[in-house]
């Protein structure tokens, strides 16, 4: 295994509510017919773009794609494009699924010093008895763990507004890490709060928490 440098590495963000008028209606899903290649291929209107994300809803059909999000990594045809490293599994595609569908182009990329993710193992409450002290139930608030971040203030940049809006409002963002000949990680966030570092002499910093809303996931 051969360590690959940090440096090129990209974080972005989706905003809020998509720019442009980007649902997309999947009329097609299915795993790659090449033979020793793991890809799932889809086919909707309006096509994206090589780059862009895409979330499909929770009934999609399919328990590999349901609710998720991916990046696209390539165009198979006028309407078809292709998520690497994933299978669908199987299901039957629900009529008239739309998937949310964010430009790359419209991606806040961050600008940032650090981030590290912290996932956390789904918590348990004990329902033990004498019988058997060590059962337990999953609890009912789970939490998929935290996403530490920070960086310097620069008001004149799209990226500090960005993140403190998304704070203000509260409403879920994909972040997209593109790794440097790595493919990428990909995460539903929610940024709970930032706060400052304001030292005598230096530069301004900020630092902030987000909650992932599901399992981070790797793909190439």
């Amino acid at each position: 295994m051969a360590a690959v440098n940090s440096k090129g590495i990209t974080i972005c963000m989706t905003p809020a509510k998509a720019q442009t008028a980007n649902d997309m209606t999947i009329t097609a899903v299915a795993d790659s017919a090449v033979v020793g290649t793991t890809a799932v291929l889809v086919t909707a209107t309006p096509q994206p773009a090589v780059g862009d994300v895409v979330t499909f809803p929770v009934d999609l059909g399919f328990p590999n794609l349901n609710g998720k999000s991916f990046v696209v990594t390539k165009l198979t045809s006028t309407t078809g494009f292709e998520l690497g490293q994933v299978t669908a599994g199987t299901g039957t595609l629900k009529a008239g699924s739309k998937a949310s569908h964010y430009l790359d182009t419209e991606l806040v990329c961050l600008c940032l010093n650090s981030l590290s993710i912290n996932a956390d193992t789904p918590g348990t409450v004990s329902v033990a008895t004498y019988c058997d002290p060590t059962a337990t139930l999953p609890a009912s608030v789970v939490s998929a763990g935290t996403l530490s971040f920070g960086g310097y203030v620069d008001v004149s940049s799209k990226d500090y507004p960005a993140l403190l809006a998304a704070v203000d409002d509260n409403k879920q963002r994909i972040i997209k890490i593109m790794l440097p000949s790595n493919g990428y990680i990909i995460a539903p966030v929610t940024i709970s709060q930032i706060t400052w570092d304001l030292p005598l002499d230096g530069a301004v910093g900020f630092a902030g928490t987000a909650s992932l809303g599901s399992k981070p996931r790797h793909f190439w």
